[in-house]
């Protein structure tokens, strides 16, 4: 999966919003938090991390771990992160294919996170 910082910028282009204030105040964020984070200085929080996920129509929880992830420190809470983000999109790909057949169902599958 890209990180945040990158499905940050995308969801800015996806939500239609003419600038990063716009979007902050829509999401109900400060703008200097929004700052931090197109800059890298700091990692979405969880709720930015949902308003990304929600703007790009991908699942929820997959950002949210992602941003845990990218904060986390010890090695061993990274591969815990990792795994959830694994297990979401195994969970993901198998409702994808017990609906193949009932309905056309479109995916990106950049979000995907294995």
């Amino acid at each position: 999966m890209k990180e945040t910082k990158d499905l940050l910028y995308e969801a800015m282009k996806a939500s239609g919003e003419k600038n990063w204030s716009a979007l902050a105040e829509k999401w109900g964020v400060a703008k200097s938090a929004m700052s931090h984070y197109r800059s890298g200085k700091r990692i979405v929080d969880d709720y930015v991390a949902a308003m990304i996920a929600k703007t790009l129509k991908i699942n929820e929880l997959q950002v949210i771990a992602k941003a845990n992830q990218e904060r986390e420190k010890d090695p061993a809470k990274v591969r815990y992160w990792q795994n959830i983000i694994s297990r979401v999109a195994s969970v993901f790909t198998v409702a994808l294919l017990t609906n193949v057949g009932l309905k056309t169902t479109v995916i990106t599958s950049q979000y995907i996170l294995c």
